[in-house]
């Protein structure tokens, strides 16, 4: 009798501790199931997410830098000789340097003419204008840009369609540079030498020509910003972006290879 009651205390004795270690290790099993634990985690992400953006919120910085992408690298080209004949019928001749430029037309048609008569010898420069002309109509100087000397020539193709060329006569061989736009020469990167800041269109749209790599590379401000508007501000030497209709200009400088917005307005 006395073996069999100490052998059923035995028995309690050990359930009870068996009951007290499945008790403890509950403390450590998750009881929720897999979706709660997955939400919890996202949440914790978007807590981290708004805790650094408001701290970037909070911060000094203001500015943007957007790497500079060229658009095309281009070569001013030589220009071709053109054979004078009786059809030909000039209706300017601006002498500049040591050439002269000769605008004419073929016959009856309102489209106008250009070339070059340099050294004994005529240069195609292509259309250069339109309708009845007078010296008012076109433009001629030299300028210093891309680190060269050119005799620059403007024009008009129609209404809102402004006809700039680019001369070098200093190489063996006359080359020419055509843009499509109404072109001014600055300093923009600081390097010492003159870019070719070209805009046309309403709204404004602008590009930059300058020297990348013996190449004259072209930077389009529109596209490389996705903007609505761009006009380079020769006063304070950057430029002024609005991105939507309506929306608040900001002002963009050029700096190395990156545009750098420094302020909104």
């Amino acid at each position: 009798m006395l073996k069999r009651s100490a052998c059923i205390l035995f028995i309690a004795f050990f359930m009870l501790l068996v009951g007290c270690n499945m008790a403890r290790n509950e403390k450590f099993i998750n009881t929720q199931p897999a979706e709660l634990v997955v939400e919890e985690s996202r949440n914790l992400i978007e807590l981290e997410k708004a805790l650094i953006n408001d701290s970037i919120a909070d911060s000094d910085v203001t500015s943007e830098a957007i790497p500079i992408i060229y658009s095309k690298n281009i070569n001013a080209t030589e220009l071709p000789i053109i054979y004078l004949t009786e059809e030909i019928n000039p209706i300017i001749k601006q002498p500049i340097e040591d050439t002269v430029i000769v605008i004419y037309s073929l016959g009856e048609q309102l489209q106008l003419y250009a070339y070059l008569e340099h050294e004994h010898q005529s240069y195609d420069l292509g259309p250069i204008g339109y309708g009845k002309a007078n010296n008012r109509d076109f433009q001629y100087t030299v300028v210093e840009a891309l680190s060269s000397s050119w005799i620059k020539v403007s024009g008009s193709l129609g209404a809102n369609a402004p006809h700039t060329l680019y001369l070098d006569i200093t190489k063996e061989k006359p080359t020419g540079l055509t843009i499509s736009a109404y072109t001014k020469e600055f300093d923009v990167n600081g390097d010492g030498s003159n870019e070719i800041v070209a805009s046309v269109g309403s709204p404004t749209y602008t590009s930059l020509y300058t020297l990348n790599d013996q190449q004259i590379g072209v930077i389009e401000f529109n596209d490389l910003l996705d903007a609505f508007f761009v006009r380079y501000d020769d006063i304070q030497n950057n430029f002024v972006v609005q991105f939507e209709i309506n929306q608040p200009i900001s002002r963009w400088e050029l700096d190395n290879n990156y545009l750098i917005q420094i302020k909104e307005e």
